[in-house]
């Protein structure tokens, strides 16, 4: 039992003349920053226990200290959103265990513009014919923006023909995030890598990513450009020449010498009335007219032979309110 119980004081302490040995404090301690973020890590001391809790401060130029991370097992403290992009800070950490503290492990006079890491730019290609035109976009700040911080920069570029970065070409100090790469032969495919270079400082970014194009036929574009300015050309030729050759005709037909009488312009100006059209839709169908006719059947003369018939046929005169007789034998 009792070498079970001296165990873990072994391990924590030893004497050394009758004073309790400190707690070991953190070791490689380092700062990490990149685009505007800080972050503060560091390796936990040999021979300690799980029990083992830290402490991160920081401060500016002038004291005192602030606590950022207290009573934490982890072996980093992210201090990126109390920083400025132009601030000078120092930034100190250490173990504790059971109230005890070990002694700060401190990192002074970190200026951030100076001394954080710029990140690597994008790169986008774009193949036009013969032509490679290379856009470069700024590394994005967590704080600020890129152009805030350094107002100057320029950048770098390499290409290269692909499976040949041995003969890679070089080009320094463009000013502008947009251009051109030259002497590029057809069909043949290109690698890009680019960096930011800061002015003020010269500081250069870590590379981008390596991208790659191909560029097409030679003059391709040109050849689309120069059909299309032909055409349109022979186009406006021969709208000119229809122009003269028959240009009266056309004239004539539009604005005709002959005039419209008088009497059809004001009919065809004269506006419509709908009043008739809707009377005769509203209006209920007209009524019939008709006369009543009457057939009536007599026996025939007597010189007629007998097989003969005879037909009286009248119709009312509405003038003389009589009737006549339209056909047959009358008696």
């Amino acid at each position: 039992m009792k070498a079970a119980f001296c165990i873990p004081i072994v391990l924590l302490f030893f004497m050394d003349g009758g004073v309790l040995a400190e707690l070991p404090p953190p070791i490689n301690v380092r700062i990490d920053s990149i685009n505007m973020e800080l972050v503060l890590q560091w390796d936990a001391a040999l021979n300690t226990t799980d029990n083992i809790t830290y402490t991160a401060e920081y401060r500016g130029f002038y004291p005192p200290y602030k606590v950022m991370c207290g009573n934490i097992t982890e072996l980093r403290c992210d201090f990126s959103s109390v920083l400025q992009p132009f601030g000078v800070y120092s930034f100190r950490v250490r173990a504790e265990l059971q109230g005890e503290g070990s002694p700060w492990v401190e990192i002074s006079n970190f200026v951030m513009d100076e001394h954080t890491e710029i990140g690597p730019p994008s790169v986008i290609l774009n193949a036009s014919g013969i032509n490679i035109e290379v856009t470069i976009m700024d590394p994005v700040f967590r704080i600020k923006t890129f152009r805030d911080v350094y107002t100057m920069a320029s950048y770098n570029i390499t290409y290269w023909e692909k499976d040949h970065k041995d003969k890679a070409v070089h080009m320094s100090d463009i000013e502008q995030p947009r251009m051109v790469l030259p002497d590029l032969e057809s069909w043949t495919s290109y690698c890009v890598q680019a960096q930011v270079k800061t002015l003020r400082l010269n500081k250069l970014s870590q590379p981008s990513g390596v991208v790659c194009e191909t560029t097409r036929k030679e003059g391709g574009k040109a050849w689309v450009l120069a059909v299309v300015i032909i055409v349109g050309v022979a186009v406006l030729v021969g709208l000119v020449v229809c122009g003269v050759l028959y240009g009266k005709k056309m004239v004539r037909f539009i604005w005709p010498k002959v005039k419209l009488p008088k009497h059809f312009k004001e009919y065809l100006w004269e506006p419509r009335d709908p009043s008739g059209f809707m009377a005769v839709q509203t209006s209920p169908p007209p009524q019939e007219v008709f006369h009543p006719v009457r057939v009536m059947a007599e026996d025939p003369p007597s010189e007629l032979p007998p097989t003969a018939t005879g037909l009286i046929v009248t119709d009312h005169d509405e003038t003389t309110g009589g009737e006549t007789v339209n056909g047959g034998w009358a008696g």
